[in-house]
């Protein structure tokens, strides 16, 4: 039987739900509905309609469910709020009991803040440090992307109407996978079905790790079709795996937002590597 713990035993454990890509890659599933018989339009057009569908937005606001699964068996879960400035800022509170915040994370283009209300701790750390600790090319508007659905070119900041020849395009009976790599050698497959829908996102080394971000239930939000459940899977050599499973509610656009990230006096500085080693010493 898997240990179900609720998710504020540690702060540390949100941090994989924040770098989840950073780590990099995963296999492929997927759950659609509604596919058109009709003939794929040609690439370049697929594209633009494919990126005319996705979610437009200034701002972003919704509800969490999600449910983090690790390799060693435990399982974790909670409530939350994801807070998006398009662009901007990033904002994921995690609110395990009766809507009382426990952690905070913030990120944007240039940093990462992690904000402990339980152990009084915080981490403020900038990408260009974290770069020199991970594999990928990936930046704040790849992960602004991955959480709202959209196709990204890894390290860029948009999508320019000249993108579609970046990617290397592989129709399917379902479909095109879009694919492209980054300057480090990682590959990135968007998979999209016949309605110009974006399904999956899956980022690999081919090697070692294996990142597989899925979107399924699609409903209409403001006019636009959006997927209220998403599921991410880490996978590594070594066959283990880690899973979260986030489900959103209550979705709102273009409302104003409080992004307020205070740290309290009093709080004790961790850096990235403390951090870490505390995920790891949890997933035992």
């Amino acid at each position: 039987m898997k240990n179900k713990k609720p998710i504020f035993i540690s702060g540390y454990t949100i941090y994989l739900f924040s770098f989840l890509l950073l780590l990099a890659g995963c296999r492929t599933t997927r759950d659609l509905t509604g596919e058109s018989a009709g003939a794929l339009k040609a690439e370049e057009e697929f594209f633009h309609a494919l990126c005319d569908q996705s979610l437009q937005f200034q701002t972003l606001s919704t509800r969490l469910q999600f449910n983090l699964e690790m390799a060693s068996g435990k399982e974790l879960s909670s409530r939350g709020q994801l807070k998006i400035e398009k662009d901007n800022r990033l904002q994921i509170s995690i609110q395990p009991i009766l809507g009382i915040e426990m952690f905070r994370i913030e990120l944007t283009p240039d940093s990462v803040k992690l904000l402990d209300r339980m152990n009084k701790r915080y981490l403020v750390e900038d990408y260009a440090h974290l770069k020199g600790k991970s594999k990928v090319d990936f930046n704040f508007y790849n992960l602004q992307a991955l959480f709202t659905n959209q196709l990204f070119l890894p390290g860029e900041t948009i999508l320019s109407g000249n993108a579609y020849k970046r990617y290397h395009w592989e129709q399917t009976t379902d479909g095109y996978i879009l694919k492209t790599k980054d300057k480090l050698g990682l590959e990135y497959l968007f998979s999209a079905d016949q309605d110009e829908k974006l399904y999956s996102a899956k980022i690999t080394d081919m090697a070692d790790y294996t990142l597989q971000w899925d979107y399924t239930n699609f409903k209409a939000v403001e006019n636009q079709l959006f997927p209220m459940k998403m599921n991410g899977y880490l996978s590594t050599k070594n066959d283990s795996k880690n899973s979260i499973t986030l489900n959103y509610s209550r979705i709102e656009i273009d409302t104003p937002l409080d992004l307020k990230f205070t740290i309290p006096s009093g709080y004790q500085r961790v850096n990235f590597s403390q951090v870490m080693n505390m995920f790891d010493s949890l997933d035992q």
